[in-house]
């Protein structure tokens, strides 16, 4: 092939393919160049062989110029589509400590994911396609997950996780069932002295609760005379636990009579468990 063929026929691929690639963009746009690049170098070889189609020489530099046009169009104007990302988690809410399954998947139309990147937002990442976390600390946290393809491209997606504190825990409660009192007085019999004990023990293995010390009665006798019982009967405990040690600041005693029965008054039995002194969390 002559100089002047070669000349002619690679100018007219800079022309044909320069405006190719500066207005064909996204995927496919590659594939696009190259036919437009093959024809465009059949017809240009064969004007820069100065024939007609029937001649040898201009039929060879035609094929040339396809070849070469193809191959030119196909790399100068191919643009690598971005991958995408999707993301799920269950759940995406409740309370500290949270574990959350995360489920990842990418997309990617000319290419194949090579990598899964995730950022929980609280420091930790993990480069699993399906992870696990679980978090610690309430707060909003921002997970992350981001794909590669095999061209280097990336593409992410987000989702929200709210972490919330425990609720408190119930108050407790500690129930002096058989703590007795002699009749018509507010003295602590013998007997009642083991139960008090495993009070004081407990209250002294948990010096941050503070306690209301409740009395109750049954309903035998007078309404008036029953609240005064249980009011003393309750200051009885109470003296008797900061006698044994315990923090008076801690406790406070007050009395309920026959108000809050927890059984039925109309049995033996039911009147025997109402007789009670509970310790109760304030």
């Amino acid at each position: 092939m002559r100089k002047s063929s070669w000349l002619a026929l690679a100018s007219s691929l800079a022309l044909v393919l320069s405006g190719c690639a500066t207005t064909a963009s996204g995927p496919g746009s590659g594939t696009a160049c190259a036919v437009i690049g093959a024809i465009a170098g059949g017809a240009a070889g064969g004007a820069a062989g100065g024939v007609d189609g029937k001649s040898e020489r201009g039929m060879a530099i035609g094929a040339v110029g396809a070849i070469l046009g193809g191959y030119i169009g196909n790399h100068l104007c191919y643009v690598n589509a971005e991958p995408t990302a999707r993301i799920s988690a269950e759940p995406t809410s409740g309370d500290a400590p949270l574990e959350v399954a995360f489920r990842g998947a990418g997309n990617d139309v000319d290419g194949r994911i090579l990598s899964y990147q995730w950022d929980f937002g609280d420091g930790a990442s993990s480069s699993e396609q399906h992870p696990t976390h679980t978090y610690s600390a309430a707060g909003s946290y921002t997970a992350r997950l981001t794909v590669a393809d095999d061209e280097e491209g990336i593409g992410s997606s987000e989702i929200q996780i709210s972490v919330t504190d425990p609720p408190p825990p119930p108050p407790r409660r500690i129930v002096l069932r058989g703590v007795q009192f002699s009749f018509d007085s507010s003295a602590i019999s013998d007997e009642s002295e083991g139960i008090l004990a495993v009070a004081v023990q407990t209250l002294m293995e948990n010096p941050d609760v503070q306690i209301r010390i409740s009395g109750h009665t049954d309903y035998t006798g007078p309404e008036a005379y029953n609240q005064k019982l249980s009011e003393r009967r309750a200051q009885a405990v109470l003296d008797n636990l900061v006698a044994a040690g315990v923090d008076a600041g801690r406790l406070t005693a007050v009395g309920f009579g026959e108000s809050q029965p927890i059984a039925d008054n109309g049995t033996r039995d039911g009147r025997a468990q109402n007789r009670r002194v509970e310790l109760n969390q304030r």
